[in-house]
């Protein structure tokens, strides 16, 4: 891709495997209502290995995140479970848990504070949602970038001192992916940064593939970045997003890995439980493929295939929308109205999770989801399906071999960007001869290779960064530690890492990226001297 290709970082890497004595212990997955704090992926099985008994874990839920609409357009609060039904390939499904709104409310009596002022503060409100403002100034022309960010600074303006919801504000430039300000509910630091901000004249024409390109990886670092946050996080993209793609025109060699792209990206959006509404500031009517129309429900999105999913034919921005249970916003000048308009239906929402009644990926790789209403009235914005089977985690470096392509760029793009990901809780202290860096046990993926024993593998990355925010050169080394312990109920919930690094005189900042090679989760740590 040519957004890897043109990153030119030097980093610290170091490969950690962790060796543990321990007794198995099944885990059986289990969710009641208000539990869905977790994004679960269906039908990941697990063996144990031939020393002992074998067993199988078939989780998970496929979760549902459902948002309801009057004729007005107004979300609906008041239903219970048995006004809902869903399908899944046309096949009916049983609800197995199911929370109304209310469930993913902020905490009673924290709403007129700033509860949340960091993402460091988002374990505080539950299974609330999050919104993420996105100013797109990548694929957008000066005018209309400049113009949206005018109708989001009215938007903010309007808003109460505290806002209901943690916020995070982001720009896409041309190669420059900005955090504008972290998670909060503060309107006026967010106004602020807002305020200071001005878009920038692109210099380079890129084409409409290059575009896609370059979007895709943005919206695989917010909904990677996103993985420990327990609610709903939806993406309110305040531009066009990318020109339509036709594949057909495209070779073999050029349409395959787009293909894959495209899935994995909306592999991880929906396991994220990331949903994008696209919100278009030159007030022309967009064609939606599903949002508005989806009160009626059957078969209003066309030509999906159970193979490629909702990517058949042209891929434009707004499939991405309605895949994952956005809409799209358009057809008006008051754009700030707009806006609106997306944050308060996004924050009204049930959640609905189900077991599949068939798990056989052979029959149709694509499982398409349908939500009907006993109201046929009310109208639905609902995931569209999703690929079965997970993403492969690459596996780890190895002194030998280095990181892979895909691994490579997941990494470097999450040091590079000030945008914190929190799939791993990571924390970095200074010390003598470098840096400790601790995570939570329970949040390691852990492999059982023999009686007793258990280990988990990490990959870490360092950046060195200056006061300009350049990036340092620095020492590129392959470490493996192993450790090992008896379980022992008092053994510290966190684990350390020791971390050798010098750092350089002029140092501003050093971003740790550590990667689970298990689940492929990622979590980040800024360290400033």
């Amino acid at each position: 891709m040519r957004h890897y290709r043109n990153m030119r970082m030097k980093v610290a890497m170091s490969r950690v495997l962790f060796y543990v004595t321990a007794s198995v212990v099944p885990f059986m997955p289990r969710s009641s209502a208000g539990q869905f704090s977790t994004p679960q992926k269906p039908y990941v099985q697990q063996s144990l290995p031939e020393y002992g008994t074998s067993f199988r874990v078939y989780s998970h839920l496929v979760v549902v995140d459902i948002v309801v609409l009057d004729k007005g357009g107004q979300p609906v609060n008041n239903l219970d479970r048995s006004q809902f039904e869903i399908t899944e390939n046309g096949v009916i499904q049983k609800i197995a848990a199911f929370d109304p709104p209310s469930a993913h409310q902020m905490p009673v009596g924290k709403t007129d504070h700033l509860l949340v002022q960091s993402s460091e503060d988002l374990d505080k409100i539950g299974d609330a949602p999050v919104d993420i403002l996105v100013l797109d100034e990548l694929n957008n022309s000066f005018g209309d970038a400049a113009y949206g960010r005018e109708q989001m600074i009215g938007f903010l303006k309007k808003q109460p001192n505290v806002l209901p919801i943690a916020t995070q504000l982001i720009s896409v430039g041309e190669s420059n992916f900005k955090v504008l300000h972290d998670y909060t509910q503060s309107r006026e630091q967010l106004l602020k940064c807002a305020e200071a901000h001005f878009p920038r004249i692109p210099v380079k024409q890129l084409d409409s593939t290059n575009l896609l390109v370059e979007t895709l990886g943005v919206l695989s670092q917010i909904a990677e970045s996103t993985r420990g946050t327990r609610g709903r996080k939806n993406i309110l993209w305040i531009g066009t997003g990318y020109p339509a793609v036709n594949v057909m025109n495209l070779s073999n060699s050029a349409e395959e890995p787009l293909e894959e792209a495209i899935h994995r990206v909306t592999r991880r959006m929906l396991d994220a439980r990331v949903s994008l509404t696209l919100i278009d500031p030159q007030g022309v009517v967009a064609s939606p493929k599903g949002g508005e129309n989806q009160g009626s429900i059957d078969d209003n999105i066309e030509g999906i295939s159970n193979v490629t999913g909702p990517y058949t034919g042209p891929i434009d921005f707004a499939t991405f929308a309605t895949a994952t249970g956005g809409e799209i916003l358009a057809g008006r000048n008051d754009v700030d109205l707009e806006i609106g308009r997306g944050v308060d239906r996004s924050r009204v929402y049930y959640t609905a999770a189900y077991i599949p009644t068939s798990p056989d990926s052979s029959t149709a790789p694509y499982r398409k989801i349908r939500v009907r209403l006993r109201d046929r009235s009310l109208r639905v914005l609902a995931r569209d399906g999703y690929f079965l089977g997970e993403e492969t985690p690459d596996p780890p470096p190895t002194p030998a071999q280095p990181l892979p392509a895909q691994l490579k760029f997941d990494m470097l793009s999450a040091a590079k960007t000030r945008l914190p990901y929190n799939g791993i809780g990571v924390h970095a202290s200074r010390t003598a001869g470098g840096f400790t860096l601790s995570v939570p046990r329970n949040q390691l993926t852990w492999t059982y290779p023999a009686a007793n024993s258990r280990y988990a593998e990490l990959t870490v990355i360092a950046a060195i960064f200056n006061a300009p925010g350049k990036l340092l050169s620095s020492i590129e080394m392959e470490i493996k530690r192993t450790a090992q312990t008896s379980i022992d109920p008092k053994l510290p919930s966190q684990m350390s890492l020791e971390f050798p690094l010098s750092l350089p005189p002029s140092t501003a900042r050093v971003r740790f990226v550590v990667r689970d090679t298990g689940s492929g989760a990622m979590g980040t740590a800024d360290w400033q001297p």
